[in-house]
């Protein structure tokens, strides 16, 4: 398969194989993006081909312009990456301390707070660890797509969550409100299920059986969803 051959970056082949495949995949290019485990092999070849085409005097700028496209996608990639995990750790270790210390998961352990610093580190522990080793098992196309697993399973259910609160249960259900409470979620619903249903079938068997995971602890702490989840009043 072209998109995943390792051929070296000589001079023939910035030459010789980018001008072959940007004729062969002209227009073809989008197949190649999505089959390909190793988009970046393609990105040089088009990159390059397209240049060498139109521009075949500027062989020493393909270089450099490609080098430059790398070094500001990988920092972004970076950047993005630094703040997508920082605010992830962050908000999921004190999701599970409130779990933990409203007695809906063990309390000695999701609830512990550190006396020297005041945070919940076995909580950060926790989730650094499976962090690490997701990030060494999955790649980085793997992780996002079950980043937006959950995220737009949890958005989809939040602006459902707003029909039932604003719209059905509201006294009067006229144009107003059908407009202003019904219809903006409803949108809302639609276009995250269109984006959410395109994701990979991997990412819905790791995320499914993630999601199971909690609902099978759930019917565990209700018997069988027979009780109320006991919760503990803090305040």
């Amino acid at each position: 398969f072209w998109g995943e051959a390792y051929i070296n970056f000589s001079w023939f082949g910035l030459i010789g194989v980018s001008y072959l495949l940007g004729l062969a995949l002209k227009g073809f290019d989008c197949i190649f993006f999505k089959r390909s485990d190793k988009p970046y092999w393609v990105y040089f070849y088009l990159f390059a081909a397209v240049n060498i085409l139109f521009f075949p005097s500027q062989l020493a700028l393909v270089w450099l312009s490609f080098l430059l496209k790398v070094v500001v996608l990988a920092f972004i990639l970076m950047v993005g990456s630094v703040g997508s995990g920082v605010t992830g750790l962050t908000g999921s270790t004190r999701v599970m301390y409130g779990m933990g210390r409203d007695g809906m998961l063990p309390t000695k352990f999701f609830a512990h707070i550190s006396e020297k610093h005041g945070v919940p580190s076995y909580n950060i522990i926790l989730v650094g660890l499976i962090a690490f080793i997701g990030a060494n098992v999955l790649s980085y196309d793997k992780c996002a797509h079950l980043i937006n697993f959950g995220a737009f399973l949890a958005f989809m259910l939040v602006n459902m969550a707003s029909i039932r609160e604003y719209y059905i249960k509201a006294e009067e259900k006229d144009f107003r409100c059908f407009m202003k409470n019904f219809l903006p979620p409803a949108i809302g619903v639609i276009a995250c299920f269109a984006i959410w249903q395109s994701l990979p079938r991997l990412t819905f068997i790791i995320g499914g059986i993630w999601m199971g995971t909690g609902i099978l602890y759930l019917a565990i702490r209700t018997k069988g969803f027979r009780e109320k989840m006991k919760v503990k009043d803090v305040f």
